[in-house]
């Protein structure tokens, strides 16, 4: 993942290059003056500077890896996945309908990465983690991280921070949404197999087709008439079943 946004990032700067290059590189972005649908899906790899990637990196680099450690990759790609749409969704629907709130651009997995965080929250908030020479429960260093960076955008950006806030917000509905949609699947009546009741299976006419090898005396019987030259091959082999059950519970006996 951590490849996938810094191949992202050198593509782009090779696009700049180019004429019209700089307009395309922007409207995979989401601002206020380029609110493009397709945006909702391309703004996480849409990162244009590289301060901007240097955080991208870090984040990924930390957070997705221990949610994915605890978690599971396939749950993090999942919400990665959702996080941005949801994010790039809400952004968008702002920017068109006012575009003043939406001076903030959203460029990066802002969405995303406010998932993982809920995550995070739910799945561990009641570990203690070390900061700057304290121990921490979890919950409250997200909690404290998140409003110093609401009050950031707030001073630098006024009132134009509103879109990516909201952005944040959508990102973050992302972890409940889903573990309500998994629970509410979980709790679905799920259809019963018809089992259909067997048929008795007839062994009558088998059992009169294959007599018991060890019951010789029809065998017998015909030893008497004609001699052992009037048994067959199988009579033979018969015969010689039986002599070794007896052998095997003289053995025994």
């Amino acid at each position: 993942m951590v490849l996938a946004h810094v191949a992202a990032f050198i593509l782009l700067l090779v696009v700049r290059t180019e004429p019209d290059g700089a307009a395309l590189a922007n409207s995979l972005g989401l601002s206020d003056k380029s609110a493009r649908l397709w945006a909702i899906f391309t703004h996480p790899f849409a990162t244009p500077s590289l301060l901007s990637l240097l955080i991208t990196v870090f984040i990924l680099w930390t957070l997705a890896a221990r949610v994915e450690r605890l978690f599971g990759w396939r749950r993090m790609l999942v919400l990665y996945a959702c996080g941005n749409i949801l994010a790039g969704t809400a952004f968008y629907a702002l920017a068109r309908l006012s575009p003043p709130l939406a001076t903030a651009g959203l460029d990066s997995p802002t969405g995303a990465f406010a998932a993982w965080v809920v995550m995070a929250y739910r799945g561990m908030g009641g570990q203690m983690v070390s900061l700057f020479g304290g121990t921490y429960r979890l919950s409250r260093v997200i909690a404290v991280t998140l409003a110093i960076m609401t009050g950031l955008m707030l001073m630098l950006r006024g009132f134009g921070a509103i879109g990516w806030l909201a952005a944040i917000a959508a990102g973050a509905c992302a972890e409940p949404l889903l573990a309500s949609l998994s629970n509410s699947m979980a709790t679905l009546p799920r259809r019963r197999r018809v089992v259909r009741p067997s048929i008795p299976r007839d062994d009558s006419a088998r059992e009169q087709r294959e007599p018991d090898p060890y019951d010789v005396d029809d065998i017998l019987a015909k030893i008497s008439r004609g001699g052992m030259e009037s048994l067959t091959a199988a009579d033979r082999k018969r015969l010689e079943l039986a002599r070794q059950a007896k052998l095997r519970e003289s053995e025994w006996a």
